[in-house]
Parts: C-alpha cells; structure tokens; sequence
C-alpha cells in the first residue's frame, strides 16, 4: 500500500509469497483483501484427463474382431485450495499402445495427476482371439473380442464420486463376432459403439474429451488425438496388415481468478492464456511439468 504504517523506517513490502516490515491490523486487511498478503491461496478450478487405452488388433485371417480402447479417466474438480509459494506437479499420462498386425491385445493408458488428484489410465481393447484375457479395466474400460474373451473392461476402477468412466462394452462370442466398444467418460460402449465423452468449459469453450475407442474395425484403426484422453479404435480384422489405434495422451489443466497473480514459474512448457476465459489464468498442461504460484 502506499502508507508505511506511520512506521518510521524501511519501506514495508508484500507479496502473496512473503512480508517485511511492521505491519497494522488495517493494512493487513487491505493487503488481504487485494489477494496480495503473504500465506495467501486460491481456489482454482483443476481438469485431469489419463491417457486412453489401446485398441485390440484382431486376429487377421481368422476374421476376428477386436474391442475398442477405453477411455482415460476423467475428472473436474471446481474448488482445490492452492496456496502461493508452493511448487505442484502435473503428471499427464501416455495413450496405450498398440500389438503387431498379426494380432494381440492393446496396452492400458497410464494415470495423470494433479497435487494428489488423480484419473486412471483407459483400459485395453481385447484382440479376440480366445486367449483368456479379458479387456482391460480402467478409467473407462476396454471393449471386449468378438470371440470367448467377450466381456468389456470395468470403468471407474479408482471408485471416484462422480465416476471418473465407464464400462467397455462386450462384444459376440463367436469365431468372428464383433467387439465391443470402449467405455467413455459420458458412457458405457455397447456393442461396436464406443462410449462417449465428458464435456468441460475449464478453458472459456466447450470441449469434449475422453471418448472411447470403436470396436469391430477392419481395417486400420484410429488413433486417439494428442491430450484428448480418448481410447483407440479396434483394427486389423481383414488380414494380418493393419493395427488398431493408439490410445490419446491426458492433459492436466489449472484455471484461477486473475485477480490472483499469475504463476510464478512454470515447467513442462505448458500453455498459458489470460483471455481465453474471461477472468482467469489459465495453464493446460500436455505434457508432465510443474506450477508455482
């Protein structure tokens, strides 16, 4: 402020981070109430998506069909109390693999998190091929094989209020029956369908992520975009040339009033805008780094 508290001396400083000099109990409210004293936090808003799973590859030329990947796990939380001076780690998961064309399971997506706030990674697409292994269970769950491996993945396997995903679906037990779709973060895959997304407005506009990957493919399959957290499709069913899709990467996103400072460092060279979302700072992390207010 631009008093020195009738103190004759030092001139007295403030920052959201530290204070010197002596201070009185009106200056202090007025510090306070700027947003500006020392110890100061804020309520920010925090997305965290995990990667999404990988597609099962069918077993081509036996005409077998593979299950969609799940989706990563989903997860909003509109009021985390971060306090100025303290240094958080955003970890943002990997999208699942991929087997070779001859065919074979996908890979599970891995976890993201945020200052202990956590999604889990989708659930793999099962290949089809009767090997005894389910799909995979995970923030969404996998899809099931068109063969005796049918079942789909469960979802929300960190047993989150609300639900981080849903279950993938299953698919046909016979020799070439379809699969199933993957769990999304807005619902259950069914049969060949995938499950849809979640939509969040974290960053000013509407975008839906965390889908689920389609089962019964033929042909090649299709990737999860970079950061969407979807699942990958199932593919590969035709002959032993194509793959199914990889499961897209998480994103951890961090929005606050900017009546707040703005952080103090960042790493992981996330995203910064300040006009994105009126009245807000917001960072989206793509890949793993750290925030210090």
């Amino acid at each position: 402020m631009a008093t020195n508290g009738g103190v004759i001396g030092a001139k007295r400083t403030v920052s959201p981070t530290s204070a010197s000099g002596i201070w009185n109990i009106r200056d202090v409210q007025l510090e306070r109430g700027a947003n500006n004293w020392a110890g100061a936090a804020v309520t920010a808003e925090v997305l965290v998506v995990a990667g999404g799973g990988g597609g099962g590859t069918g077993q081509g030329g036996l005409s077998r069909y593979g299950g969609g990947g799940g989706a990563g796990g989903h997860r909003f939380n509109s009021g985390m109390l971060l306090s100025f001076g303290t240094t958080y780690t955003a970890t943002v998961g990997a999208g699942g693999g991929v087997s070779g064309p001859t065919g074979g399971d996908g890979s599970p997506g891995v976890a993201s998190s945020f200052n202990g706030y956590s999604a889990t990674g989708g659930g793999f697409g099962n290949w089809g091929n009767g090997d005894g292994v389910a799909a995979g269970s995970g923030g969404s769950g996998g899809g099931g094989g068109g063969n005796s491996d049918f079942q789909g993945g469960a979802g929300n396997v960190g047993s989150y209020v609300p639900a981080e995903g849903f279950a993938g679906g299953n698919g046909v037990n016979t020799g070439s029956g379809p699969g199933g779709g993957g769990g999304g973060a807005g619902g259950a895959g069914g049969t060949t369908t995938a499950g849809v997304g979640a939509a969040n407005s974290i960053t000013g506009s509407s975008v839906t992520r965390a889908a689920g990957g389609q089962g019964s493919v033929a042909d090649a399959g299709t990737n999860g975009p970079a950061n969407s957290g979807n699942g990958g499709s199932s593919g590969g069913h035709d002959d032993n040339t194509f793959v199914a899709g990889t499961g897209g990467s998480g994103v951890v996103i961090i929005a606050y009033p900017s009546t707040f400072p703005a952080a103090t460092s960042v790493t992981g060279s996330p995203t910064y805008s300040s006009t994105s979302r009126s009245g807000y700072h917001v960072y989206t992390f793509t890949a793993t780094g750290s925030i210090t207010l």
